[in-house]
């Protein structure tokens, strides 16, 4: 079995040795490469762009307020971060050097620099399936960022190792990922908003959210260290991003009600169930933003698992005399191993 205590050395080994292997949804550009002009005459553009994002409920939530408007801006960034890279298309011309769609990606993503966010407040109906409407009022924000992209550095960029351009695009990727993850989370909520606010569930799935917005910053940051080749500090920034990582699981089980002991074992299997699906999730976003295995990812993230908040719901079943429970489960890294995940790293590089 493999010592544990070795562990968050083999994962940095990984980043270090092995390449950073960060991974997810990029925008998309044309399949052609792309090559790249003399920078002599390099220009700053400004561009401008919308993103909006709503809720079905919950208004008066500070909370879910928040990751509302953070949606809408990731979303509006997002849209910037196109427009950018149309204006960095159109500046490559023939020459030497060559660009891929992720490297146009990779580099607006880094060289992007966001001047200003506002908001605007607005109400819809919201409407079922089939599209009528249900008579319920969401609301919704619209955010418009202004941002820059600066061309200065277009040729050092393209003169980069080739290695070293596909590990940028691969963090880019990951980072993009992990937002279309909190992005889909925040939607699901918005179709559950008054079932999880009964079930006295909502804040559990709004502080997740809220936990991993704040993960998916410390990414972007990492990401950015890793461009301007400041490792240590991209060590410590991205140990910060899975310290903060937070997932919930969903475990279920039944019981007879008229046995007595019967729903204490029940919520023992639907906890171990949600601790199962939470232990899979996190291995894959330890194996997805870094180059490990399967086994190495799933024995970091079984071992060094932190149980935050166990929740359970109950349904009946008069009928078959049966009752349902179901777990939620909160839970992250464990704190103690990210700090040796950090200390080892900065030690390797110290090395180096």
């Amino acid at each position: 079995m493999m010592n544990k205590k070795i562990l968050p050395k083999l994962l940095i080994a990984s980043v270090l040795v092995g390449g950073v292997n960060f991974l997810p949804a990029v925008v998309n550009f044309d399949a052609e490469n792309l090559q790249i002009v003399s920078v002599a005459h390099a220009e700053v553009k400004t561009v401008t762009a919308n993103g909006s994002a709503g809720m079905s409920f919950g208004d008066d939530n500070q909370k879910l307020v928040k990751i509302v408007k953070e949606k809408a801006k990731s979303l509006a960034i997002q849209a910037a971060k196109e427009k950018a890279g149309i204006y960095i298309k159109s500046y490559v011309k023939n020459t030497n050097h060559t660009l891929t769609d992720d490297d146009v990606t990779a580099y607006t993503s880094k060289k992007i620099n966001i001047l200003s966010d506002s908001y605007k407040k607005d109400y819809y109906n919201e409407s079922d399936l089939k599209g009528n409407l249900t008579g319920n009022v969401g609301f919704k924000y619209i955010a418009t960022v202004t941002a820059e992209i600066d061309t200065s550095d277009l040729q050092n960029y393209a003169r980069r190792d080739e290695k070293e351009k596909l590990a940028l695009a691969e963090q880019e990727k990951y980072l993009q990922k992990n937002i279309d993850e909190v992005n889909k989370n925040i939607e699901d909520l918005s179709k559950n908003t008054k079932i999880l606010e009964e079930q006295k569930l909502l804040e559990m799935y709004v502080d997740q959210i809220d936990s991993n917005i704040k993960a998916n910053q410390k990414i972007a940051d990492s990401n950015k260290f890793y461009y301007e080749k400041k490792y240590k500090d991209f060590v410590i920034t991205r140990s910060e991003a899975l310290n903060t990582y937070t997932c919930i699981g969903i475990g279920t089980a039944k019981h007879i009600m008229s046995d007595y002991e019967s729903p204490n074992v029940a919520k023992e299997i639907a906890k171990h169930e949600a601790i199962r699906t939470i232990t899979e999730k996190i291995a894959t976003y330890i194996k997805d933003g870094v180059k490990v295995s399967d086994d190495v990812a799933n024995v970091v993230a079984l071992n060094n698992l932190q149980v935050i908040e166990v929740k359970y719901t109950m349904t009946e079943n008069d009928y078959y005399g049966l009752m349902e429970i179901k777990a939620f489960v909160k839970a992250k890294i464990d704190d103690e191993d990210i700090v040796k995940w950090r200390q080892n790293a900065l030690k390797l590089f110290s090395e180096e």
